[in-house]
């Protein structure tokens, strides 16, 4: 069995098939598919939408925190 067992809230794929980006609320994770760990560990909150844009150079995450506030946060995928 999966030592790693965890809950995928939300995922996105590259066009190029090269990337994974993944929610595992209160992480966000950014995976290279030939690699076995992710490149990218976050802790952003309770995510509730993952957009990929510029051609999948960059990830666009909407979370809740903890205040009740929202977070629009914006990473660059490898």
């Amino acid at each position: 069995g999966n030592a790693r067992s965890a809950i995928v809230s939300h995922a996105v794929i590259t066009a190029s098939g090269e990337c994974v980006v993944s929610a595992e609320s209160p992480k966000l994770l950014i995976w290279l598919l030939s690699r076995d760990t992710p490149l990218v560990e976050v802790s952003i909150g309770d995510i509730q939408q993952i957009m990929l844009c510029e051609n999948d150079k960059k990830v666009i995450v909407v979370a809740i925190l903890v205040t009740g506030k929202a977070q629009c946060v914006c990473l660059t995928v490898p």
